[in-house]
């Protein structure tokens, strides 16, 4: 709370940073056999969409 609030490009590079780990999680889960491809490609078609929502609004977080 006493923090300073951070920059909306910081906010916006954490964002794509975030969809770009969940992305290669559920690549190397299956890769390593853990996950269906099946499942990880759907989950995977989420997160673009997420992506490309959030990549859409983006100019509300920007300066």
């Amino acid at each position: 709370m006493n923090l300073p609030k951070p920059s909306n490009s910081a906010i916006y590079q954490l964002f794509l940073r975030a969809f770009h780990a969940e992305y290669e999680f559920f690549q190397q889960a299956m890769l390593s056999g853990e996950l269906p491809a099946e499942i990880a490609e759907q989950l995977q078609q989420h997160i673009v969409y997420d992506e490309m929502a959030y990549l859409q609004k983006r100019s509300s977080f920007m300066d």
